[in-house]
């Protein structure tokens, strides 16, 4: 995960893409929501601060609170990137079609 995110800095802030768009898929849900139960998030250093929501009205399951945060952790570094506009979304075909209109409005 961590040479993901470098290589995303490495993008967003690379001079050609100064000013331009970016969408962040975040792909192979069902496999991430398998893993997260069985290996913490915390082991990676970027996700130490991980501190998921556990009480009994939550409804929310741990993956999903673990891939909003992690989509965060990516927004957060974009924000801090001279590009223009970001939009994220896990990619499943039923997302690809909105995904794909939403960033080019």
């Amino acid at each position: 995960m961590l040479a993901t995110r470098d290589f995303f800095e490495n993008v967003v802030r690379h001079a050609s893409f100064r000013g331009k768009p970016f969408v962040l898929l975040l792909n192979k849900y069902d496999i991430f929501e398998e893993k997260i139960n069985n290996v913490p998030l915390t082991v990676c250093e970027w996700f130490r601060d991980f501190n998921p929501l556990k009480s009994h009205t939550n409804s929310q399951s741990l993956a999903h609170q673990a891939y909003y945060y992690i989509a965060m952790k990516f927004k957060e570094l974009y924000a801090s990137s001279p590009a223009e506009s970001y939009t994220f979304g896990r990619q499943e075909p039923s997302n690809e079609h909105r995904l794909i209109k939403h960033s080019n409005t």
